[in-house]
């Protein structure tokens, strides 16, 4: 922003730095990026992956799949030479197919029932380093939302979960 620009008009070195990097391989592709610039970090990441599965049932012929998606970021800021905040989040979604319980006898067998989970997960936490080690403080926070269906497409079992947590290290 608007205090790079100033340090670089008065030819001050910006003092970054950063990275780019990726992975595709086997259904799976990942991307990250970040850097430094003065007493800012950051990095983002995504990444993809798509199992296309095998039935579980010995028998099937259906194949039950795995796909997830995420992304997260981080951004860290430097308040001194010892003194670190730091702040985290990302978020993940996944949806796996399975086989289940054919009616109407309900044994167990290919079927089109599968799962939807979302999850979040959120920290922010300020570290302080000194010559015996260091301390850190750190709050976070958790949501996950669960649905399963069953074959054709009604829910058949739903669960949210919220998590919010408060630690410290030495």
């Amino acid at each position: 922003g608007g205090a790079m620009r100033r340090a670089m008009a008065r030819g001050q070195p910006r003092g970054g730095s950063g990275a780019v990097g990726g992975l595709v391989h086997d259904g799976a592709a990942r991307a990250t990026a970040g850097g430094k610039v003065g007493k800012v970090g950051w990095g983002v990441a995504g990444g993809l992956y798509n199992d296309q599965g095998v039935s579980a049932f010995a028998g099937g012929t259906e194949k039950d799949g795995f796909a997830q998606s995420s992304f997260s970021g981080r951004l860290a800021y430097d308040l001194s030479d010892t003194t670190t905040m730091r702040a985290f989040s990302s978020k993940t979604h996944s949806r796996n197919a399975y086989d289940g319980y054919v009616p109407p006898f309900y044994n167990f067998g290919d079927t089109g029932d599968f799962g939807k989970t979302d999850t979040t997960l959120s920290a922010i936490g300020v570290t302080n380093r000194y010559d015996a080690g260091e301390q850190a403080l750190s709050l976070s926070e958790t949501d996950s939302d669960r649905h399963d269906y069953y074959d054709g497409g009604f829910a058949s079992f739903n669960r949210r979960g919220h998590i919010q947590a408060a630690g410290h290290t030495s």
